[in-house]
């Protein structure tokens, strides 16, 4: 007894497994068209129990409507109207709640779509019986031909269940994009982080299809804001999705070990940033920035005017941070925040002829640079004491911060 239980147990768990990577291939192949690939062992263990969730999932749903649809027809081939009544409103209640809540809530057309190919489904499952003139084959039904009817019902079964799966390009792509979003596959309005490479990536993309990117740069990864992440977790490739001057979005796969999804930022942001930042450096003392530093600014004076040329980007605010090294500044009556004061004042000049009259420059003077406590100790050591100048370069310095907003 134990033995055909468990064998039942296995049999049941590997149709319902089949069934749930079925939906899964078919959000695959229909919707995204994108496939994982370069499983390991604990990612395609987990492919397994995501198709065996679906199916779970999946089944309960066909299940509900087809024995809701079973027992009505049932009811009415055999005229028990009274006899069954609790069981007959139940089975109503289970076939139009959906339809109400449909109306009530202003389904979309794609939702509707999604339940009219499983009521379809509940149909085609008891097509059988629909066209016998016996009572249903059922629990309570005609079951003494079942051997008879054996192959036929196989081809019923297949049709009836996989009807809402190869519609989904049209019927039930909500389903299928809500489920896996629960799983954390699918993310919609998702903040990106992108390591340099996948940024290079989309930025060669950016030049070559003539779209803007909108990216907060920082030194190891770079943030990408409002993105559809179609798949993310399972296999080498994170596939996101952007928006285009087409119809349709532009697909685009990424190295997963690059990217980190971030969830629940979109609520307390801007629909989209950019951002360009460039430190803007400066010899020891000096109020103008030196040769580098003025190669940077006109870089970044470059990048400004070459983002401005989207139509839908506008130059919203410019931030500029003043910092200087450790060195005491020399001039008379004057200090280190005075000197990151006038080195952002400097900037802010070269800067203006190239910015809209409307662009706020926020200036904050932040004098000594403090973060490289460890270089500062080994740059002032008396045994390089001569070298501390060059030691301490990268301390004197403007950033520049320009951010930009989308228009609608």
């Amino acid at each position: 007894m134990f033995a055909f239980v468990q064998n039942k147990v296995l049999q049941l768990s590997s149709a319902t497994t089949a069934l749930g990577i079925a939906v899964i291939f078919s959000y695959c192949f229909f919707i995204i068209k994108f496939f994982p690939s370069e499983l390991s062992l604990g990612e395609t263990l987990l492919f397994l129990f995501a198709g065996l969730g679906f199916g779970i999932f999946y089944s309960l749903i066909i299940g509900l409507f087809y024995a809701s649809t079973a027992h009505i027809i049932s009811v009415l081939k055999n005229k028990t109207y009274l006899s069954e009544i609790s069981t007959s409103l139940l089975s109503l209640f289970f076939l139009i709640s959906p339809i109400v809540i449909s109306i009530v809530f202003n389904a979309s057309m794609e939702s509707w779509q999604a339940l009219i190919s499983f009521y379809a489904s509940g149909f085609i499952l008891n097509f059988e019986s629909i066209t016998k003139d016996k009572q249903l084959i059922f629990p309570a039904g005609d079951i003494t031909k079942e051997e008879d009817h054996k192959k036929i019902k196989v081809l019923i079964l297949a049709i009836g269940v996989l009807t809402p799966i190869f519609m989904s390009n049209l019927a039930s792509s909500n389903l299928l994009k809500s489920t896996f979003t629960n799983l954390g596959i699918r993310t919609e309005k998702a903040t990106l982080l992108v390591n340099n490479a996948n940024l290079k990536v989309l930025m060669d993309l950016s030049k070559s299809q003539g779209i803007a990117i909108f990216n907060c740069k920082s030194n190891q990864y770079s943030t990408l804001e409002n993105i559809t992440v179609d798949w993310h977790g399972i296999g080498s490739t994170t596939q996101i999705r952007l928006d285009s001057t087409n119809k349709e979005e532009i697909i685009i796969p990424l190295d997963s070990n690059g990217v980190k999804v971030i969830k629940g930022l979109v609520g307390s942001q801007k629909p989209r940033c950019f951002l360009l930042k460039k430190n803007i450096y400066f010899d020891s003392g000096d109020i103008e920035p030196n040769e580098n530093g003025n190669s940077d600014l006109s870089k970044i004076i470059a990048d400004i005017k070459d983002k401005t040329k989207h139509k839908n980007l506008k130059l919203k605010e410019l931030f500029l941070n003043g910092y200087t090294d450790i060195q005491p500044f020399k001039q008379k009556g004057s200090t280190n925040f005075e000197l990151a004061k006038q080195r952002i004042e400097a900037v802010k000049l070269k800067l203006q002829p190239h910015l809209e009259s409307n662009v706020e420059v926020k200036l904050t003077p932040l004098g000594i640079y403090k973060k490289n406590k460890a270089k500062n100790n080994f740059c002032s050591n008396i045994q390089y004491k001569k070298y501390e100048k060059p030691c301490l370069s990268y301390d004197r310095f403007v950033e520049i911060t320009v951010k930009f907003e989308k228009v609608e």
